[in-house]
């Protein structure tokens, strides 16, 4: 998973570079937040969310969790603050 915080952030480029080239299934999210994201906002903003549904996920096969990145209709697709692309990710 890519957490991008926009152009402005120093992460974006290399991510660019590099997530057409990834080879297994990959998640990328792009909130315009600049570089540090919204880690320092309470209970880590919408980044610190996003993160804590991916691990719940990834880790415990949490189905709700799962609804936030796969799916047609997953719940970040529909957030129209997120850019998000996905590669094996159905």
């Amino acid at each position: 998973m890519y957490l991008i915080g926009g152009p402005t952030d120093v992460a974006y480029q290399p991510s660019e570079h590099n997530f057409p080239t990834i080879q297994v299934p990959v998640f990328k999210g792009n909130l315009e937040v600049g570089h540090m994201a919204t880690y320092a906002q309470p209970n880590g903003g919408a980044f610190g969310k996003v993160t804590g549904e991916w691990l719940k996920w990834q880790l415990k096969g949490d189905k709700s969790a799962q609804a936030q990145f796969a799916g047609a209709h997953c719940g970040l697709c529909k957030d129209s603050k997120w850019k998000v692309e996905r590669k094996g990710i159905s």
